[in-house]
């Protein structure tokens, strides 16, 4: 379980904004809260996405994760938290996750791109009709999984260009939720993470969806 902060989540981001010994210090503190929750985090995309049933070496995959989360969180002297615009624990666990998802989805396009390389290079080498049957990739785990990969990430760089929000992150994720995977407004609201009423995450849902539908006319 996540431990919990005895300060605001913003104070602490203040804190380990700032240089030098005092800025590790709050590190540390940082990672000792939130470390449990971003593991948690990771975990659930790799199972989510059936990767964590495909290695045994699961373990090792998240450690390396949580350090790419935090490579991104410390890039450009804490850019990604200097940008943080949420007030309250639950956005900044909104934002965490997102940070999470994409960094799952960068790994397993990384490991899908490399697979690919390596099956184009045996297919040149022996470039006959069994090889290339042998090599030839899956259609669900290659071109469906990729595409809804990057619907996702579309429909994400356009809500954050066109959707107004004091809460993005929270927003995004509920949307992520509600249309990606598949959860119902109940269900969320079941969930307890958001601090919003049936209502409230079907009127944002909408909102959202209109945006998008002048994008993708079949959305």
């Amino acid at each position: 379980m996540q431990k919990k902060s005895s300060e605001p989540v913003l104070v602490l981001i203040e804190r380990c904004l700032v240089k030098g010994n005092k800025g590790a210090a709050a590190w540390r503190d940082f990672r000792k809260c939130y470390d449990p929750l971003v593991r948690l985090y990771l975990s659930r995309q790799l199972f989510s996405r059936s990767y964590a049933y495909r290695t045994k070496q699961i373990n090792d995959v998240i450690q390396d994760l949580c350090q790419e989360v935090y490579m991104k969180l410390l890039l450009d002297d804490a850019a990604a938290l200097c940008h943080f615009r949420g007030a309250t624990e639950k956005s900044f666990r909104c934002f965490l996750n997102t940070i999470c998802t994409n960094t799952t989805i960068n790994f397993l396009r990384a490991k899908h791109t490399n697979r690919s390389r390596r099956a184009n290079l045996e297919i040149q080498s022996e470039p006959d009709e069994e090889n290339v049957l042998v090599f030839a990739p899956s259609t669900n785990e290659t071109e469906e999984y990729l595409d809804a990969i990057f619907l996702i990430e579309e429909a994400v760089a356009i809500l954050r260009k066109k959707y107004k929000s004091r809460d993005m992150e929270r927003d995004i994720a509920i949307f992520k939720l509600f249309y990606f995977e598949k959860l119902t407004s109940n269900e969320l609201v079941e969930l307890n993470e958001f601090g919003l009423k049936k209502s409230g995450i079907e009127t944002l849902v909408s909102r959202m969806k209109k945006i998008l539908q002048k994008e993708f006319s079949d959305f």
